[in-house]
């Protein structure tokens, strides 16, 4: 039998596999061997199956709903945002811009509630709300609010950014959200919600601020939605250069924060009202 010129062991280079006696080196050394020597033919699998590149993006899409296409056209999802300044500028128009986007893309009802011009009496910690169960003992502008927490499916909160930190009118408007959980402590419960926050700086407190809209999200027993990472993270950050509106509109990368958090907003709201979750608490 002639053997192939291999070393000792396994020949790579052939679809035969030689198997040569221990302490050999060369295959002639294997020529009075030859009874010993077993010649087995590699056959490939024919029951082996190749994942291609495709069908692992199957998978992976199945097992990420958030990266896939979701219809949620026609879902009649109702859509809250608030503004949390006292006045007509940056943050009025973001919030704007994120309706109208939910509007034009997923077909959102909306609702607007902007702080500015509105009256909103700071909470008093009066105990009212705990002791009658009636509600908040000022009448004022906030009753729009609770009315519309109720009606909304998700929610945007959005905040100019005071000292670092949320403006006094988005943290009474949280504070005044007491009322709402005293009558029902699940008031905005399985509610995905959404932060926004405006800067007239770089780095002016953006994300503490958001930080504090998702702290009253959880507080209460609602979603907070993000917009995931490489450009979005805790939800959407504008730098105004304290040019109000204008500035916001210039900011191309805070427009694309708030695009990827509204996406992620409107997509988990679907997965929820599916779930039949939302409705036993309007």
């Amino acid at each position: 039998m002639k053997l192939p010129t291999a070393s000792c062991g396994v020949s790579h280079g052939s679809s035969t596999v030689v198997a040569l006696p221990i302490g050999c080196t060369q295959p002639q050394q294997a020529a009075g061997y030859s009874d010993k020597i077993n010649i087995l033919k590699a056959k490939p699998s024919l029951t082996s199956r190749r994942i291609t590149l495709d069908s692992t993006q199957k998978l992976f899409d199945k097992s990420r709903p958030f990266q896939s296409k979701v219809n949620i056209v026609g879902e009649n999802i109702r859509l809250f945002g608030i503004s949390g300044s006292p006045r007509k500028g940056a943050t009025d128009y973001i919030v704007l811009e994120a309706l109208k986007y939910a509007e034009e893309k997923y077909s959102a009802e909306t609702g607007y509630f902007p702080a500015m011009g509105k009256k909103i009496n700071f909470c008093i910690h009066c105990d009212y709300c705990i002791r009658e169960k009636k509600g908040c003992i000022h009448n004022d502008d906030m009753q729009e609010v609770y009315t519309k927490l109720k009606w909304a499916d998700a929610l945007i909160i959005a905040t100019p950014v005071y000292q670092g930190m949320v403006s006094g009118q988005t943290k009474v408007i949280m504070d005044r959200c007491r009322a709402a959980a005293a009558q029902n402590p699940h008031f905005i419960l399985n509610k995905p919600g959404a932060a926004f926050a405006v800067g007239g700086d770089r780095i002016g407190g953006q994300e503490p601020s958001i930080q504090a809209i998702l702290n009253f999200y959880i507080i209460n027993e609602a979603l907070p939605v993000g917009g995931g990472s490489f450009g979005a993270n805790l939800g959407g950050t504008f730098w105004s250069k304290d040019m109000g509106a204008e500035g916001a509109k210039e900011d191309e990368e805070g427009l694309k924060s708030m695009r990827k958090t509204i996406d992620r907003l409107m997509k988990l709201t679907l997965v929820v009202k599916k779930t039949g979750k939302l409705n036993k608490n309007r």
